[in-house]
């Protein structure tokens, strides 16, 4: 039996009735930003209790275009952090991070989407946008701690367009025509 890696297209903002989006803060007023996201999402979450707000696409954890799509994604993180703490305006970035949980094999572990709080030599803090489709050790607005050997992609939005999405790139080639556009009609910003 084949082993899969769980990975999710960039959240869905049109399926969440929340906007998310980053701006250079303070740390207490990203703290209160944070809760009152959290909150949000949590609404949003019984609100809609029994939808899945992400999609989830599994791959084999031996897929090697994915392997090289994470591996050019980590290659080019400094963009992302470069990119993120040179915005002297509004940022919208986003991180995917692998999860699993503790005693889990590699191949149950999922890949999802987190806004980045913070990161300090290395140490990431971030809120988990993604839905787990199975893992039970998070949930979607928790805040996580990770690594920077857990990203595994990275997007931001410049111009309309998204920079990054590596593994989202990916996974759209493997799309057919009207796959590809209905994906991205669910976006306001371009993949192209």
């Amino acid at each position: 039996m084949p082993c899969f890696a769980h990975f999710g297209t960039a959240p869905n903002p049109r399926r969440t009735p929340v906007i998310l989006f980053q701006m250079k803060l303070s740390n207490a007023f990203r703290l209160l930003v944070t809760l009152l996201l959290a909150c949000l999402l949590q609404f949003s979450c019984e609100e809609h209790a029994g939808e899945r707000n992400d999609e989830i696409i599994q791959v084999e954890s031996d897929d090697e275009e994915m392997n090289e799509a994470i591996d050019t994604a980590r290659e080019t993180l400094d963009q992302f952090l470069e990119k993120r703490s040179g915005s002297k305006d509004e940022f919208f970035g986003l991180l995917k991070v692998y999860f699993e949980d503790e005693g889990d094999s590699e191949e149950n572990g999922e890949h999802m989407w987190v806004s980045l709080i913070s990161e300090e030599n290395g140490n990431f803090t971030g809120t988990l946008l993604s839905s787990p489709g199975w893992l039970k050790s998070v949930k979607q607005g928790d805040e996580v701690g990770f690594g920077r050997s857990d990203i595994t992609d990275w997007l931001y939005t410049e111009d309309g367009r998204a920079v990054g999405a590596y593994t989202v790139q990916l996974l759209r080639s493997r799309m057919t025509e009207e796959e590809r556009a209905d994906h991205d009609s669910s976006y306001p910003f371009s993949f192209e």
